[in-house]
């Protein structure tokens, strides 16, 4: 959770915010948005949330906060410049490698 804290800022309204610097140093990644995406998923979920969900809840699992996923959607199309016309396809393929991470890592935590 020290992860979680130090990136996210969560201020009095309740709004959620990720570090400039965080976002600083992922803007060299900026014509990657699934790793910077996957990054990011790795400290704004627990891993509990990440292992026992998927970005829509689907195949049985549970759904990712939706909160913290507009967060994420937020960031990652700051950082990489994500224009109106590319949001929908780039939004896919970001919840894809979310969820394909988060396989990986039910995959590795079930196998021990």
């Amino acid at each position: 959770m020290d992860d979680v804290q130090r990136c996210v800022l969560t201020l009095p309204d309740g709004t959620m915010r990720i570090h400039e610097e965080v976002k600083h140093i992922l803007s060299s990644y900026r014509n990657e948005p699934a790793q910077v995406a996957r990054f990011l998923a790795g400290r704004i979920f627990t891993l509990d949330e990440r292992i026992n969900g998927n970005c829509a809840g689907n195949s049985g699992l549970q759904p990712m906060d939706t909160e913290r996923l507009e967060l994420l959607r937020q960031v990652v199309f700051e950082i990489c410049n994500v224009r109106s016309h590319q949001a929908e396809d780039v939004w896919r393929d970001v919840k894809k490698a979310v969820d394909a991470a988060n396989r990986k890592l039910r995959f590795r935590y079930k196998s021990e």
